[in-house]
């Protein structure tokens, strides 16, 4: 008797060591270019034979964020992308637009459940949360305070998804903004801190998120307080991509500076400068960006002798893990 077949065919994604992702763009694994692949794809082997024609061959400019955009972006330009990725092989019958729609939703560092009250107004999106999960799905460790782990687009696929969906802006259903405001609004969002300010912090909503890290600073364990800065840096962003690091940085501690209390201590000026960092430099797919890792690991440092806590260990481990990992 014939096995039934499965709905969905798991697709093996093993990600690749860095002197593999290094051999297929042909640089050293030492250079900055093998580091941005690894990171923009994964290891993801047919995502790295994608970077590789993106490369350019000059030195990468430090944290450049427009490296792998296409020539032209445009939504179409965008979607060309996602179909050579093969996204929606998985559910044929369900538009590659329906994909992007569901973007904020199938890229968020949670599961969001299918039932979610945000998600009525797209049919498919929880045939697109759950089923073609073992093919394009990652596990990674779970970074919202919990003990199980978590599943994660590849994060070339992840940010290819949101990039369509800020390009195509209103067209063909809701935009960047609208789709992120309906994860925010959604109660299984508004249940977590950190949920909340990653949906804030991807809407650009800057000045909320440093005064909650800024409140929460001396309440909580810094270890989780760290872990929390983390999954919110994660969240994407809808600037233009043609905007270095660098200029985006000033950007927003200038933007603080202006519209945050009048009242500030040293810590919120401080924790201005390393989110700001922080986020910028969790991006994935920019540049490598040495400046902004320095701020990072300075503003760890600077933060440890003005709390309030005795367990300022993991400050100086967090330093000690963003001077590697960036």
């Amino acid at each position: 008797m014939d096995r039934p077949q499965a709905a969905v065919h798991p697709v093996l994604l093993e990600r690749l060591e860095i002197e593999e992702t290094a051999s297929l763009i042909g640089r050293s694994p030492y250079f900055s270019e093998a580091k941005l692949a690894q990171r923009a794809t994964d290891g993801l082997p047919k995502a790295v034979e994608a970077v590789a024609e993106m490369l350019p061959t000059a030195q990468l400019r430090e944290g450049r964020r427009d490296i792998l955009e296409p020539a032209e972006s445009t939504p179409e330009a965008w979607q060309r992308r996602l179909t050579d990725l093969r996204v929606s092989e998985q559910l044929q019958d369900v538009d590659l637009a329906e994909f992007v729609d569901a973007a904020p939703f199938a890229t968020a560092p949670w599961l969001v459940p299918a039932e979610s009250t945000s998600l009525v107004s797209l049919p498919q999106a929880g045939r697109i949360l759950t089923e073609p999960r073992s093919a394009l799905w990652v596990i990674a460790p779970d970074r919202d305070g919990g003990t199980e782990d978590q599943s994660l687009l590849h994060p070339w696929i992840a940010r290819t998804l949101l990039f369509a969906l800020n390009a195509r802006g209103q067209q063909h259903g809701g935009s960047y903004e609208t789709q992120f405001k309906a994860l925010l609004e959604d109660p299984h969002t508004q249940r977590s801190l950190a949920r909340t300010s990653y949906c804030l912090l991807a809407l650009g909503r800057f000045g909320e998120v440093v005064d909650t890290l800024r409140e929460r600073f001396d309440e909580m364990p810094h270890q989780k307080w760290v872990d929390l800065l983390t999954l919110v840096t994660s969240a994407p962003d809808d600037k233009p991509l043609h905007r270095d690091n660098a200029e985006l940085y000033a950007e927003l501690v200038e933007q603080d500076r202006r519209d945050g209390p009048v009242a500030r201590d040293q810590a919120r000026n401080v924790l201005a400068r390393l989110i700001a960092a922080h986020w910028l430099i969790a991006n994935p797919l920019a540049g490598p960006d040495r400046e902004r890792k320095n701020i990072v690991v300075q503003s760890f440092h600077e933060l440890a002798p003005l709390s309030h806590r005795p367990d300022v260990a993991a400050l100086y481990e967090a330093a000690r893990r963003a001077d590697q990992l960036f």
